[in-house]
């Protein structure tokens, strides 16, 4: 990249200044759009401006919705993974963080369920008999869902019907970072999994239900939900992250060629 000029040091030293880093992905898009760069930092130092969440809690967020199977940016997770490690994260925080979005494939068994019995009523019934998946049994696993979520168990008991083994091995794995002896807290717990539903990518509003009840029993508050909402409302960033790239590889190719 050409040397430069005062108005891209600018932009440069205030994202820095605001944001606390800098990425070499940024290096591209400053010098191919500048202002659109300076726009981004004032949109993404925002909620880092005017929210309340400290930087470990922000940094561990963003490796959550980098890693999120709706999203997986690696060069996120790389950038944000230093990041919340200098600011006094664990390397066993950041692989519960992993852990903790891991189990999100799940919504297409609840989204298929939902609308096979929609299509189909009594669908559910008949897998639970052709299991032959007893009621008792039934009560166990949602009573142990709502031992791992901490949430009430209603909105599930008909996947758990539908499919009872293969959702208590979800249960189970879902546990892990969720466990007492977890390195993350109920509230790192609720704020990471209601970035990961409430994202983009994802939008599974049956979640953030749950997400928003845990979150309050932690004492988190409503401003803080929409803290996290804007922190990662400037994912769609990463279009440019990603794309720049190809973009400057294309133009040398065509330079390349036109020579």
């Amino acid at each position: 990249m050409a040397e430069l000029t005062a108005r891209q040091r600018e932009i440069k030293a205030e994202f820095q200044r605001r944001r606390g880093y800098w990425a070499p992905d940024w290096e591209l898009i400053l010098g191919l759009d500048p202002e659109f760069l300076a726009a981004y930092t004032d949109l993404s130092a925002y909620a880092v401006e005017h929210g309340g969440l400290d930087l470990r809690t922000r940094e561990l967020i963003y490796v959550a919705t980098c890693a999120s199977v709706t999203h997986q940016h690696p060069i996120g997770i790389r950038v944000h993974g230093r990041n919340a490690l200098r600011a006094g994260a664990t390397p066993q925080e950041l692989l519960a963080v992993m852990e903790l979005v891991s189990t999100l494939g799940v919504a297409t068994v609840h989204l298929a369920v939902e609308e096979l019995e929609r299509a189909t009523p009594g669908t559910v019934d008949e897998l639970q008999r052709a299991s032959g998946t007893t009621g008792e049994r039934v009560r166990q696993l949602v009573e142990r869902f709502e031992e791992v979520y901490a949430a009430p168990g209603d909105d599930v008991e008909s996947v758990i019907r539908a499919v009872p083994e293969f959702y208590s091995a979800v249960i189970e794995m879902a546990a892990i970072p969720r466990s007492r002896t977890s390195p993350l807290s109920a509230r790192d717990v609720a704020l990471i999994s209601f970035a990961v539903n409430a994202l983009v990518t994802h939008l599974d509003e049956r979640a953030l239900r749950r997400d928003i009840a845990n979150a309050k029993a932690a004492g988190v508050t409503a401003y803080e939900l929409l803290d996290v909402c804007m922190q990662i409302a400037g994912i769609g960033v990463h279009a440019i992250t990603v794309g720049v790239p190809i973009l400057a590889e294309l133009i040398a190719e065509q330079e390349g060629a036109q020579a």
